[in-house]
Parts: C-alpha cells; structure tokens; sequence
C-alpha cells in the first residue's frame, strides 16, 4: 500500500492561516463599530468569531493528514470533508502530470479532487467513476485531476500497476 500526501505543499494552510489573522485583526474592530449596540451583538460577535477560529484551525489539521492510498486493487481518494472513494485499477486507463493555466476551468466530465490548488496529475478512466463529495453529493467522471505533493511518485506507481505483468 502507498500513501500519497495531499495537502502537504498545498496552499491551503497559508489560507487557512490568512483567514485565522484576518478574523483575530477583525474582532475588535468589529466591537469598535458595534459600540452602541445591545450587548447580546457583542456576546454574538464573540461567538462567530470563536467558531471561526475553531473551525479554520480544525479544518487545517484535517487537510495535513489528507492522502490518497494506492493498493493492489484500488486508488483510494481522501480529501478530508471534500471528496472521498475509491477507483479501482483496472478502470484506470492512463495518468500523466498536468499544469492548467491558473484561472482555467475544469474541462466538463471531469472531476477536480484538490484542496484549493490547482491540479497536478489527471487519471484518465475506462468508464466513469464515481466519488462522494461535499455533504454526501455523488458526482461521476471519465476523468479525474488531483493534487498530489509528490506527483512524480505519484503517476510513476500508477503506471507501474498499469504496467502488464511480465
């Protein structure tokens, strides 16, 4: 079994980090404008903030231990609380690296499974495969694109299980 990190070198920890400052900078003054306000607002203020915080720092520890796992039988897709599932090989047809120019779309058909990142490697499936996305949605493709740290690694030992044994 390989374990390929997700979100090891993605840019998603310096966001989540962007978010926590800006919401710590932006409490007090927040309560500044708020002076003359009732003080169940402040006490809500509070709270939105708080949850926030608890929020963005418990999402960021659950993106650092993100991995997809490749066995024998099948490529397991984990992105925590984003897309989760598994492929099996044998529906894998072929992968490579890619690098979409920033600002581009998904093509359509095409499943985008990355943290905020655009992706680096693409499978390209026999028949379309299906993940579970955010809150349970099912979505299905022919093609998927990932963000892999190590996508080198990554595209080299799926090709090694493609590979027809000798």
């Amino acid at each position: 079994m390989m374990r390929f990190t997700a979100a090891r070198t993605s840019m998603f920890g310096a966001f989540a980090i962007g978010i926590g400052v800006v919401t710590i900078l932006e409490s007090p003054i927040v309560h500044v404008l708020l002076h003359r306000k009732p003080w169940w607002v402040h006490g809500l203020v509070v709270v939105v903030n708080v949850a926030t915080l608890v929020w963005v720092l418990r999402e960021r520890r659950r993106m650092r231990d993100a991995a997809h796992t490749l066995d024998a039988d099948a490529l397991a897709i984990s992105l925590p609380g984003k897309w989760r599932g598994a492929i099996p090989v044998a529906l894998i047809a072929s992968v490579r690296r890619i690098a979409p120019a920033p600002g581009t779309t998904r093509p359509r058909g095409t499943l985008r499974v990355t943290p905020l990142d655009m992706p680096n490697v693409e499978l390209a499936l026999r028949a379309p495969a299906t993940l579970q996305g955010s809150f349970g949605i099912e979505r299905s493709a022919a093609r998927v694109q990932l963000f892999v740290d190590e996508p080198d690694a990554f595209v080299d030992a799926i090709k090694a299980r493609l590979a027809p044994a000798p």
